[in-house]
């Protein structure tokens, strides 16, 4: 289906939108519900922004800032977000499914007691992102930079970070069972098991 413009003026509060195309705008901060489906978001400004009951589903965010924005127990899913600016983006209790974070600026980001099942960050940087509480399931982290991220009560199992930055991460012991790392990064996790390395 062809996608058609929309502009920022025809966002009303509690409408839907299907197969449109906003860009290079600011998101209206007084709209607090409406609906987007396969839709299409370039260069918008949601920096700050309350999204929390706002329904995204099957759309993609080109180049957009969401910059502490807040997605607070949100759910969505077929999302994708691509060179995205999402420095302190609030996402705690989301339910997110089948969303792919792209080349994001996610520094300082919180998905403390999220759910996410088929999620995927690629090249994003996560430096002191926090993952207190959050499962993860089928989730991938592709040569990402999770320096000084907390996993603090989050299962590492099944994740393979083998191709991410990890140094200072913060996670229990025994939340390590079944996550890949290098050789070198598991020389890190030894510090947590109170092993001295001579």
């Amino acid at each position: 289906m062809k996608m058609e413009a929309l502009t920022r003026e025809e966002i009303k509060e509690e409408e839907s939108y299907s197969y449109r195309h906003l860009s290079s705008c600011s998101f209206p901060k007084d709209i607090l519900w409406a609906s987007f489906d396969h839709c299409t978001f370039e260069k918008v400004d949601f920096i700050g922004a309350d999204l929390t009951r706002m329904d995204f589903s099957h759309c993609t965010f080109l180049h957009c800032d969401f910059s502490n924005a807040t997605f607070t127990k949100n759910g969505f899913k077929n999302l994708t977000f691509q060179d995205c600016k999402m420095i302190g983006v609030n996402m705690v209790e989301v339910n997110g499914t089948k969303i792919t974070f792209e080349n994001c600026l996610l520094r300082y980001a919180n998905f403390n007691d999220a759910k996410l099942k088929e999620v995927l960050f690629s090249n994003c940087h996560i430096e002191e992102g926090s993952f207190s509480g959050t499962t993860l399931k089928k989730t991938e982290f592709q040569d990402c930079s999770l320096q000084k991220a907390d996993f603090y009560q989050t299962s590492l199992e099944g994740l393979d970070l083998s191709h991410c930055q990890i140094e200072g991460i913060k996670v229990l012991p025994k939340n390590l069972k079944g996550c890949a790392v290098s050789l070198e990064q598991a020389l890190d996790f030894i510090s947590l098991l109170g092993v001295i390395i001579k």
